[in-house]
């Protein structure tokens, strides 16, 4: 597909103009723009591999942040839950106290 579309790009551009058939021409123009389509498309393949990898490694990234929060927000239950008991057992201990008084 891409080189028919060359060849009848070298056609448009050259072939009239020269009155003859591009494909059986011996000029490299068709050669040089099939080779330019297809370094472009390398080119663009390479960009969208790399550009893949930073959003693999941006998901990675806010799912690691994700979990650490996640981790940050038990802690901080698990205090709060420890942190009531131990006020609940001063406030008991102390009304102990003040009623032995």
């Amino acid at each position: 597909g891409v080189y028919l579309i060359c060849h009848l790009f070298y056609y448009v551009l050259w072939g009239n103009r020269e009155g003859k058939n591009p494909i059986h021409h011996t000029s490299y123009a068709p050669t040089i723009v099939l080779l330019f389509v297809k370094i472009v498309s390398h080119l663009v393949n390479i960009v969208s591999h790399l550009v893949n990898i930073v959003l693999h490694l941006v998901n990675i990234v806010s799912h690691l942040v994700n979990f650490v929060l996640h981790l940050v927000n038990i802690v901080s239950h698990l205090v709060n839950i420890i942190s009531h008991l131990v006020v609940s057992h001063l406030v008991n201990i102390v009304s102990h106290l003040v009623n032995i008084v």
